[in-house]
């Protein structure tokens, strides 16, 4: 008598690069308005188009350049609206709206409530892929806490 035994196997689909343009070197892109409230400090471009109101950024250290309404954020934001596009058709996973303590993997993210919020420490981890993506969409607003941060491991890399 001959017999066999397969174990089953895991199969997961990675997501599929997002074409970003220019937008790879903004740490942060926005429509009308970027808030900060107290030191902070910012690695990567800034761009707000058609807006051009930055309330505290005095108290920001900006790492990159700073791009008010000028041509560099309305091509930035017309590539983020491609992109946005096509994450749309993606399909997301519901998790919490506080994005601290946890540690997700490569994905698309919404929260119930359509915005999010860091406070503490947020992890992304590649699991050992560096073009691992990572999606979070939101309606609304991202609020981050004093000293919050996202670890990069497993051979996550930043865009750009």
């Amino acid at each position: 008598m001959f017999g066999a035994m397969a174990a089953p196997r895991l199969v997961l689909a990675a997501e599929e690069t997002v074409e970003v343009g220019t937008t790879s070197n903004f740490a942060i892109l926005a429509g009308e308005t970027v808030t900060n409230t107290g030191s902070t400090e910012i690695y990567g471009d800034v761009g707000l188009y058609a807006g051009s109101a930055f309330p505290g950024a005095p108290d920001v250290t900006l790492h990159g350049e700073m791009h008010l309404s000028d041509s560099v954020a309305l091509i930035a934001k017309d590539d983020l609206v491609t992109a946005y596009n096509d994450l749309a058709g993606r399909t997301p996973q519901l998790i919490n709206r506080e994005l601290g303590g946890q540690t997700l993997l490569p994905g698309v993210y919404v929260s119930a409530t359509k915005d999010f919020q860091l406070t503490g420490k947020l992890t992304l981890d590649g699991q050992g892929d560096p073009n691992a993506i990572f999606i979070f969409q939101t309606d609304t607003t991202l609020i981050t806490a004093s000293a919050s941060s996202v670890e990069l491991i497993g051979d996550a890399t930043k865009c750009g």
